[in-house]
């Protein structure tokens, strides 16, 4: 949104901000929650790969046959593809749902995406998703290792899903966004503030 000036910086420092946080906190308390029983599973000791590894409840790992430009490409189209879904179900101009049906079609654009395509590395589509649980299991027991496994993986999930949203969003407005405008673009009314 930035990018196209719909928000400003410090909107986005904020709106990224408390994703990250939130993010982290609420790998905070899923690791409450089942504390004993990842102590049952793994009998107290933080393992992040293999038969008793439990690190990837929080972040994603890439399969061991992944390559880091197969990696890369995985995070890239997959968050290509939820902005392209998102962006469409957003716009008001395209085919609009009812408002309160929003947060539902992106959530089921985004439980479809993960289902379909968190084989290769977990699907990411967010860096807060990946990177705030990620510290949080360096911080809780399983180390610094989280960050270097797989020849340090941990900065695909954070740098790939940017490209992958810039590509969404681009090839959304050149390719829908740009047709579906109305044709009396100085109304104040055709510019809501949910349209991208």
């Amino acid at each position: 949104m930035w990018v196209v000036r719909k928000k400003n910086l410090k909107q986005l420092i904020i709106y990224s901000l408390a994703q990250y946080i939130s993010a982290f906190i609420a790998s905070a308390a899923v690791y409450g929650i089942y504390y004993d029983a990842l102590n049952n599973f793994d009998g107290g000791t933080r393992v992040i790969l293999g038969e008793n590894g439990t690190a990837g409840i929080w972040a994603t790992y890439p399969q061991p046959y992944l390559g880091t430009l197969a990696s890369f490409g995985d995070q890239v189209f997959t968050t290509t593809l939820l902005l392209l879904c998102a962006l469409g179900v957003t716009d008001m101009y395209n085919m609009w749902p009812e408002f309160g049906m929003i947060p539902f079609c992106v959530g089921a654009v985004v439980a479809l995406i993960g289902m379909t395509y968190s084989m290769n590395s977990g699907a990411g589509m967010n860096p807060a998703r990946d990177f705030s649980p990620r510290l949080f299991t360096a911080v809780a027991g399983w180390g610094t290792e989280v960050f270097t496994v797989y020849d340090y993986f941990f900065w695909i999930p954070l740098v790939a899903p940017h490209i992958g949203a810039l590509c969404g969003m681009f090839m959304y407005l050149a390719f829908v966004g740009i047709h579906v405008r109305p044709k009396d673009a100085s109304d104040p009314e055709n510019h809501p503030e949910t349209s991208i």
